[in-house]
């Protein structure tokens, strides 16, 4: 019996025009559905500039963490590991990193990003040449319960204004506007508006995070709020390695990203220093349990 070769096909196609015209349709469809897929969680500025993309599954979960942690990730293969199939890995610079930049990373697919309690200090550090050009995103953390010595008492009082003007200007630079959203705090004159910037960030549900079933419904109840005015909104939620109150574990990190990786977009990995501004209530700063967290993620 003759073989029927891939050659004797397409000569077949081409003979039978109508074949042909069904096989140019089909591939048609086939490639319109593949872009949809493959488009469908990206995250798009007002500009409609495709910035990053992420999606729900749990290798493509991106992470915000302090730049100069890294080395800590790098120096251990299991925690490398974890980070590297993630979608995106958004390094948090020094001030001083932010005005040098930083090079790309060959180990995972590295976003600089800055950290800016006071849009004031954001546009100064941008019309002073304070920040590089290969930042590419910007975090808004301007919550009320800050000291005014950091955060200007203008702006913890309008803080939907001030979401507004630091999303601009962020798109300006060609930075992705990430604003860190506090419920009843941070959400302007109505309560469950979501922040008018590319990413919501719920950073306060890292105290939830020792008790699995609480931090679900916390971000479960958050991310519902801020999908009613934006259900595209991508969400990235808060995590500590050392959070106010008792010392946290391992287990406990792993068991609350188990209970929401399905949700939201990634996590933020804080680890905060103890007695600081941002925190100074927390428990003794412990950046090895960075990596026993992700080890235990990777298993």
């Amino acid at each position: 019996m003759a073989r029927i070769t891939i050659y004797d096909i397409f000569c077949i196609i081409i003979k039978h025009k109508k074949y042909f015209i069904f096989l140019i349709i089909l591939l048609a469809i086939a490639g319109s559905f593949y872009t949809y897929i493959r488009n469908s969680n990206k995250i798009v500025t007002p500009n409609n500039k495709v910035i990053s993309s992420v999606s729900n599954h749990p290798s493509n979960i991106s992470w915000i963490v302090q730049y100069h942690f890294l080395p800590l990730v790098e120096s251990n293969s299991a925690a490398l590991s974890e980070f590297s199939k993630s979608n995106k890995i958004y390094a948090v610079l020094s001030n001083k990193e932010s005005v040098k930049g930083v090079p790309p990373n060959k180990q995972f697919n590295l976003v600089p990003t800055v950290y800016f309690n006071s849009y004031d200090q954001f546009s100064s550090a941008l019309s002073n040449n304070k920040i590089s050009s290969n930042v590419k995103a910007a975090i808004f953390d301007d919550s009320s319960d800050t000291p005014s010595t950091v955060v200007p008492t203008v702006e913890a009082k309008n803080p939907y204004l001030y979401d507004q003007k630091f999303s601009s200007l962020a798109h300006q630079y060609g930075m992705l506007s990430m604003c860190d959203y506090i419920l009843g705090k941070r959400i302007g004159s109505k309560i469950g508006e979501a922040p008018p910037c590319d990413v919501a960030l719920l950073n306060y549900s890292q105290q939830s995070e020792r008790s699995a079933s609480k931090y679900k419904s916390v971000v479960s109840s958050a991310i519902e709020t801020i999908h009613k005015t934006n259900p595209n909104m991508p969400v990235i939620v808060g995590l500590s390695t050392n959070p106010r109150g008792s010392v946290i574990t391992a287990n406990e990190l792993v068991s609350s990203v188990n209970a929401t990786i399905n949700q939201v977009n990634g996590y933020w990995i804080s680890i905060p220093n103890s007695g600081g501004v941002g925190c100074p209530n927390c428990s003794p700063q412990n950046p090895s349990l960075l990596t026993m967290f992700l080890e235990q993620l990777n298993k």
